[in-house]
């Protein structure tokens, strides 16, 4: 088994909305190995180009993995799912910056809320193009070069940022560790002017986008550091008690501590350990 994980690099203008494109490439020995990746909800929404690739997902309390298209938009999530990788998956993420999804679709978020949309619905024949690109580019660059270009495109007609949006940033900076006074006193508005914009720029109420930020942050430390005691990573985290982290678990990745370090060690690898935010 072989994995690897690039950063491309974002062009200039497209840094106020995108905040990652990592390129992500693994192949199996045969195609009766183990591909399964635990991925709990991140603050980060994005879309998922899969290069001459698919993917199966499968929800929280759901049965069956289902198949997904080549390119989906992945709106704000809050339950975890089990992905199930091809045997020779190639895929870009393309991440975004709070806000950064909703300037470039200007849709209330709060309809995308732990879904995954065929970017096809969304964009139309121009995504059909653009995957015909991606799965013909025969280097790295001309892989980003595609996605640049219509993000350029997109960005032209893309709603302005608010103070609103450099304030959720400032959250995610502080992993979720920052009062919603302080949030909204950022943003310019009121606290309950705040929480409004937030179910609609970001699909989720600010408290709920906050315990993500701080949740993921404690997660992707125990998949990049399994050596960490919880409580280390609670304290590292700002949890003001380990029980707080352990509730977090619980309603984000859907079971206890214990259960989830045997799932992340069950993962054919760890997606979350180099997330860029």
């Amino acid at each position: 088994m072989t994995i690897t994980c690039k950063k491309l690099n974002i062009h200039p203008a497209l840094q106020e909305i995108v905040s990652c494109m990592v390129l992500t490439e693994a192949t199996f020995p045969d195609d009766t190995a183990h591909r399964f990746c635990f991925h709990p909800p991140t603050p980060q929404t994005g879309i998922c180009f899969h290069i001459n690739s698919f993917i199966s997902v499968k929800k929280q309390h759901q049965d069956a993995f289902e198949v997904q298209p080549q390119t989906v938009l992945v709106g704000p999530q809050i339950t975890p799912v089990t992905i199930n990788i091809g045997q020779n998956y190639k895929a870009i993420r393309l991440g975004f910056h709070p806000g950064g999804l909703y300037r470039l679709l200007g849709t209330d978020l709060g309809q995308l809320t732990d879904t995954s949309t065929n970017a096809e619905a969304v964009f139309g024949a121009e995504m059909r193009t653009i995957n015909q690109q991606l799965n013909e580019a025969d280097n790295d660059q001309a892989l980003a070069k595609v996605i640049e270009t219509f993000l350029l495109k997109k960005i032209c007609s893309a709603t302005i940022a608010l103070p609103f949006d450099a304030a959720m940033m400032e959250l995610v900076r502080q992993d979720g560790n920052l009062s919603m006074k302080a949030a909204a006193d950022l943003s310019c508005l009121s606290l309950r002017q705040f929480q409004r914009q937030s179910h609609s720029r970001i699909g989720m109420s600010p408290k709920m986008f906050a315990r993500i930020a701080r949740f993921s942050k404690a997660y992707r430390l125990h998949e990049k550091l399994p050596q960490l005691t919880w409580t280390q990573i609670a304290h590292e985290c700002g949890y003001s008690e380990q029980m707080q982290l352990i509730a977090d678990v619980k309603k984000f990745a859907g079971s206890n501590p214990k259960k989830i370090e045997k799932a992340i060690a069950l993962s054919a690898f760890k997606m979350q350990a180099n997330l860029v935010l």
